[in-house]
C-alpha cells in the first residue's frame, strides 16, 4: 500500500456517517423500540427541534460566508470581480469560514506534501499533466472518504489484456483556489476572484486533473505514434524527389520545379506531424473534459451551500445519535465507552467500521443544555420529557 494511503487511512474508518438524519433517526427508533426510557413520539419530537436549531444556526453563518463571497463569487452578476480591490484579511476571512463548514462536514485538509505526492503519480489511464503551483496566490483542497477502489485498465507491458488494478479514491473532494494577478492563464478566469470547485470519486493520481495551469504531457509513445510514420513518410519522398532532382540538374540544369516538389513534401509532412500531435492532444484533453464533467458536483456559491446541507446532516446525525446512546445508559458512558458504543451502533445500522468525534457531539449537547458531564467523566443527558422544553427555552422561535 502507498505510503501517504497508509497515512491517511484511519484503521478506525471515517468520521463520516452515510446516512441522512432522517433516515438515521427511523433507524434509532427501530433499534430502540424496545427501550423502556426511549419514547418514540417524544425521541422525534426532540430531533425535529434539533433539526430546526442547527437550521438556525447555520443560516446565520451561510448568510455571513454569502456576504464574504459576494465580492469574491466569479459567478456575481452585480459587478466585476476583476475591477475590485478586495482586502487581503477578507479573502482570508473568507477561507476560515469555508474551513469550519468543511470541518463539520467532515472533510480534512490535505499538506502539500500529498498534492505533490499525487501530482507525481500522474493519471492512470496514460497521459501525464504538467502542474505550476506558482499560479496560484491561494489554494486548498479538502477530501473526504479516502478508500481502496478497483478499476479495469489495459497497458502495453501486459500486452493490452484487460488487468484489474486497485486505486486510492477520494470519495468527496473541495477545491478552493485564487489565482495570481500576473499568472498566464486562460483569460476567462479572474484573478481577484475565489473559485470553489466540488468533484466526487476522484482517484489519488487524478487529483491533478482538477487545477487550472495543468498542461498535458505526451508519453513516448504517443509521440513515436506521431513522429515515426510522419517522420519516415518525409524521408522516403525527399530522397526520391532529390534523387530525381539530381539527375534533372546533371542533364537539364533546370530542377526548379523538383525542388519545389521537394519543399512542399517535407512541408506537408511537418504539417501532418504539427496536426497529428494536436488532435492527440485534442482527444487527451476531450477525454479529461468528459471525465470532469461526470464528476463535478457543484462550483463557486453552489458549492458552498451543499457544504451547509452537508454540515447539517452530520450535526444532526451525531447529535442525536449520542443522545439515543446515553439515554439508554442510565448510569451513563464516559467518552471512551461512548466512543466504543456509538461504533458499535453505526457498524449495525451502515455495515461499515466508522469512527466517532465523541468530544465535538457531546459539546454540543452541553451547549443546548441536554448533557452534563458527572464528576467521574462520564456523561448523562436530561429526560426526553424536558429535553425539547429546555431547547425551547434557548430557541423559542421554534
Amino acid at each position: 500500500m502507498d505510503r501517504n494511503l497508509t497515512n491517511r487511512m484511519d484503521p478506525l474508518g471515517e468520521n463520516f456517517i452515510p446516512l441522512r438524519h432522517r433516515e438515521l433517526i427511523h433507524r434509532l427508533v427501530e433499534k430502540f423500540s424496545h427501550s423502556d426510557v426511549i419514547d418514540e413520539n417524544r425521541l422525534l419530537s426532540l430531533y425535529n427541534s434539533l433539526v430546526k436549531v442547527f437550521q438556525i444556526e447555520h443560516l446565520y453563518q451561510l448568510q455571513h460566508i454569502e456576504d464574504l463571497y459576494s465580492p469574491l463569487d466569479p459567478d456575481e452578476e452585480q459587478q466585476d470581480v476583476e475591477e475590485l480591490d478586495v482586502a487581503a484579511q477578507e479573502t482570508d476571512l473568507l477561507f476560515a469560514q469555508l474551513s469550519q463548514v468543511l470541518k463539520a462536514a467532515h472533510y480534512d485538509r490535505l499538506d502539500q506534501e500529498e498534492l505533490n505526492h499525487a501530482v507525481t503519480l500522474g493519471w492512470n489511464w496514460g497521459v501525464r499533466l504538467n502542474l505550476d503551483f506558482t499560479i496560484f496566490e491561494r489554494l486548498e483542497v479538502y477530501a473526504r472518504g479516502y478508500r481502496l477502489v478497483k478499476r479495469n485498465r489495459r497497458r502495453l507491458l501486459n500486452l493490452f489484456r484487460l488487468e484489474e488494478v486497485e486505486f486510492p479514491e477520494f470519495h468527496r473532494l473541495v477545491v478552493a483556489f485564487k489565482i495570481r494577478p500576473r499568472a498566464r492563464m486562460n483569460p476567462q478566469m479572474q484573478a481577484n476572484a475565489v473559485y470553489l470547485k466540488s468533484f466526487k470519486n476522484i482517484p489519488e493520481n487524478e487529483l491533478e486533473v482538477l487545477l487550472p495551469g495543468s498542461t498535458i504531457k505526451l508519453s513516448l509513445i504517443d509521440r513515436g505514434k506521431i513522429l515515426l510514420p510522419s517522420l519516415s513518410g518525409a524521408a522516403l519522398a525527399a530522397y526520391k524527389v532529390t534523387r530525381g532532382a539530381m539527375i534533372v540538374t546533371i542533364f537539364t540544369l533546370s530542377a526548379f520545379y523538383n525542388w519545389l516538389l521537394f519543399g512542399l513534401i517535407v512541408s506537408f509532412y511537418l504539417c501532418r506531424a504539427l496536426f497529428s500531435y494536436l488532435r492527440t492532444k485534442d482527444k487527451y484533453q476531450f477525454g479529461l473534459t468528459r471525465n470532469l464533467y461526470l464528476k463535478n458536483l457543484d462550483n463557486n456559491i453552489g458549492v458552498v451551500y451543499r457544504l451547509f446541507r452537508e454540515a447539517e446532516e452530520q450535526e444532526v446525525c451525531e447529535t442525536i445519535l449520542v443522545y439515543c446512546l446515553l439515554l439508554d445508559a442510565e448510569d451513563g458512558l464516559n467518552a471512551d465507552e461512548l466512543h466504543d458504543r456509538a461504533t458499535e451502533v453505526l457498524f449495525e445500522l451502515t455495515g461499515q467500521t466508522l469512527s466517532f468525534d465523541v468530544k465535538d457531539a457531546t459539546r454540543k449537547l452541553l451547549r443546548y443544555g441536554l448533557a452534563v458531564e458527572c464528576a467521574d467523566h462520564s456523561w448523562k443527558v436530561v429526560p426526553l420529557d424536558s429535553a425539547t422544553e429546555k431547547l425551547m427555552q434557548l430557541f423559542p422561535t421554534l
